[in-house]
């Protein structure tokens, strides 16, 4: 910034100032007082205005040099305001406040960005780990009796692969919902039939009784978003089920103007400890480690979605006795 630019700049106060001089010395020189005197005494307003115009220009000329050094040698701007000294013009401390503030808002913003990636690369290296299990499965089945497959453990497999990838489709949608949804009056029942058919295998296999009372009633939600939801607790229910006499059951009651739909199977059930944490990202609990190999993803991805749906849903157990997860949708409320 060169001192021209600055006086520039202050066009209006030195104007005043010249202004002030002309009337101080037209005003003196109407009293009887040497003109000497008279023009000493403009001539020394003269040069304190002047010192202090360049004192002023010398402190700004530091504090923008410094400035402009900072931008064109830093690579990280997001760091320019903490690096900043406070400027002594209550003009510039407005802009200085507030780029201190945008500052503030861009590395919250950062933070939250960098976490969302953390997340999903945690999960994606997670889910890569979990989808060579049913691959290798697979492989073995061919490899070892390449004439007597079993149909429905290649099915079973490709079955889990899949259910794999539709839960990683959803991971990766479940950020902005709204965009995706289409909500509208539904059968409940009939959502709950698609989840089951397109885990029928796996109920066939494991030798699960379904109970299923239709009511007839209808929510209000997304007809695919809440097979997926669905899905996944069947997805549980079955991977937690006993060898002897598995069932699930599935009904609705109404309470306090909302729908619940009921899923209770009779498995493994949930520990104690583990029930306020299941719907925690990547929490597997006891029967996960113990059991089957589980990336706790599912539960997660239900309660996720269902606030963003606007359901609520909470899980009761009992060890080795049941599990009923209830998901209720309010009727007054879209």
């Amino acid at each position: 910034m060169s001192f021209i630019n600055f006086l520039n700049g202050r066009k209006s106060i030195i104007v005043l100032h010249v202004i002030g001089m002309i009337v101080l010395y037209s005003y003196l020189s109407i009293f009887d007082i040497p003109k000497l005197a008279v023009f000493f005494i403009v001539f020394m307003w003269a040069i304190v205005f002047l010192i202090y115009l360049i004192v002023t220009f010398i402190k700004r000329r530091s504090y923008f040099t410094h400035l402009q050094e900072f931008i064109e040698n830093s690579t990280d701007l997001n760091s320019l305001a903490n690096s900043l000294r406070p400027p002594e013009n209550s003009d510039m401390k407005i802009f200085f406040d507030y780029i201190q503030r945008l500052n503030e808002d861009i590395e919250e913003k950062m933070d939250a960005i960098k976490n969302k990636q953390s997340n999903y690369q945690e999960y994606i290296e997670s889910w890569v780990h979990d989808v060579k299990t049913p691959i290798a499965a697979i492989k073995l089945i061919i490899e070892t009796d390449l004439k007597g497959i079993s149909y429905e453990e290649l099915l079973e497999e490709a079955n889990k692969i899949e259910h794999l990838v539709e839960q990683t489709l959803y991971f990766a949608r479940s950020e902005n919902v709204e965009k995706d949804y289409f909500i509208k009056e539904i059968p409940v029942m009939k959502c709950v039939k698609s989840a089951i058919e397109d885990n029928a295998v796996l109920i066939e296999r494991k030798g699960i009784t379904m109970e299923v009372k239709n009511s007839g009633e209808t929510v209000i939600s997304d007809e695919k978003w809440l097979r997926f939801i669905f899905n996944q607790i069947f997805i549980n229910a079955i991977k937690y089920s006993k060898k002897d006499s598995p069932y699930i059951k599935i009904w609705v009651d109404r309470k306090n103007e909302s729908v619940i739909l009921n899923i209770e199977d009779n498995g493994i059930g949930i520990p104690k400890k583990d029930i306020d944490r299941i719907f925690n990202k990547g929490f597997t609990g006891e029967s996960g480690r113990k059991y089957e190999k589980s990336t706790g993803m599912g539960l997660y991805l239900v309660k996720k979605l269902c606030m963003k749906l606007g359901h609520d849903v909470y899980v009761q157990s009992s060890r080795e006795k049941f599990t009923k997860v209830s998901i209720a949708f309010p009727k007054n409320k879209i």
